[in-house]
């Protein structure tokens, strides 16, 4: 039943194939704005569907930003993939991250009617965000999910699965960084304490016992 949770991650993957690549390096001079493209190139199954329609652009959001979501998300189903190298430049714009553009992610992640992909960009951009975008961390970790009796394999199931996924990719950086921060530690402690949701509870739950076994 341990492994249960984990494999939710997994499915989510299988599901949106789900991976990390490289484009380009970005060469950033040190408290700067980086740069990006400004608009992606296109992906290995043809031209880029562009920013999610679904969600409104605010006018205090760069596009810079919102196409750096793009060129990553349609990325994200090549062969060539360097983890590292994406992490890095998802870290990189992340530490500058406007409040505007956190709540831009986060309305990204929530959109049911985004392409999953730039979703997950999203995501994985606000999980990086650190302590700042907490609020908007709280907000995917606490919301409230469909029922987990939606039928196997049935597109809610899908929905329910990918949403929590989501979630657990923010409480995983939360306690990557409780492993030095008390106060990380103690927020995990709170959203444990008041999750709704079993998978949610159970996962942080897991997380602590790993925390307390360093």
């Amino acid at each position: 039943m341990k492994r249960a949770i984990p494999l939710l991650l997994l499915f989510l993957l299988l599901i949106v194939g789900f991976s990390w690549w490289v484009t380009r390096s970005t060469l950033t001079i040190p408290g700067e704005r980086p740069t990006y493209p400004s608009a992606p190139t296109g992906t290995a199954s043809g031209a880029s569907p562009g920013p999610a329609k679904s969600v409104p652009i605010p006018p205090d959001v760069e596009k810079a930003f919102v196409s750096f979501l793009v060129e990553e998300a349609s990325h994200m189903d090549s062969t060539h993939t360097d983890a590292a190298a994406a992490e890095a430049r998802f870290l990189n714009w992340a530490k500058r991250m406007t409040e505007a553009e956190m709540r831009y992610t986060r309305d990204l992640v929530l959109s049911e009617e985004a392409p999953a992909n730039q979703r997950i960009a999203a995501a994985f951009a606000l999980a990086k965000a650190g302590r700042k975008g907490a609020a908007y961390q709280n907000e995917l970790i606490s919301q409230k999910f469909p029922s987990d009796r939606a039928e196997p394999h049935s597109e809610e199931e899908i929905r329910n699965v990918r949403n929590k996924a989501f979630a657990l990719m923010q409480i995983d950086e939360i306690a990557a960084r409780a492993v030095g921060d008390p106060e990380e530690r103690a927020r995990l402690e709170r959203l444990g304490a008041e999750a709704k949701d079993s998978t949610i509870k159970n996962y942080v739950q897991q997380k602590l016992r790993e925390l307390a076994s360093r």
